[in-house]
């Protein structure tokens, strides 16, 4: 986005103008070019590190967020007590590319809190260490017959 506007501002600057101030254009340019850049790095790297879900003992769940888009998710923490079902959409293997994982929590009060690739960025990989994470969640807060449940909604695509 941010090369589109560097590409606008040259497009839309007369010889003149630089002609003047070419040191100061140049200036604007390399700053547009670093924020551009910045901005690129943040969403590819920062985010994807930050965002997690954590499962505790007492069947708490809690997302952490230490990104600057940390108000995204409307609920941050919640108990297993509180969920109807969990979907999955993951996909089988990981391949070269990036393939996206959902997740999705259905509570009791009717809420659906759907953790999208703009949420938390998940793909094969991390997708399957969380279904891992939940199952072993699920036993250990002794919610075995959720586990039935959660293989049915495991959705390949």
């Amino acid at each position: 986005m941010f090369n589109i506007l560097i590409i606008i501002i040259v497009v839309s600057i007369s010889e003149d103008e630089i002609h003047g101030s070419y040191n100061q254009f140049l200036a604007l340019l390399f700053f547009m070019f670093l924020l551009s850049t910045g901005g690129v790095i943040y969403s590819m790297f920062y985010v994807r590190r930050e965002r997690k879900i954590v499962f505790y003992y007492n069947g708490e769940i809690k997302i952490i967020d230490k990104t600057l888009w940390n108000s995204s998710l409307p609920i941050k923490e919640f108990t297993w007590n509180s969920i109807v079902k969990v979907s999955m959409r993951i996909p089988p293997r990981t391949p070269k590319g990036p393939i996206v994982c959902y997740v999705g929590f259905y509570m009791n009060n009717g809420n659906y809190l759907k953790i999208t690739p703009l949420d938390l960025p998940m793909y094969g990989k991390e997708g399957r260490k969380f279904y891992a994470d939940l199952k072993e969640f699920l036993t250990e807060i002794g919610k075995e017959n959720k586990l039935l449940e959660l293989d049915d909604y495991y959705i390949f695509f």
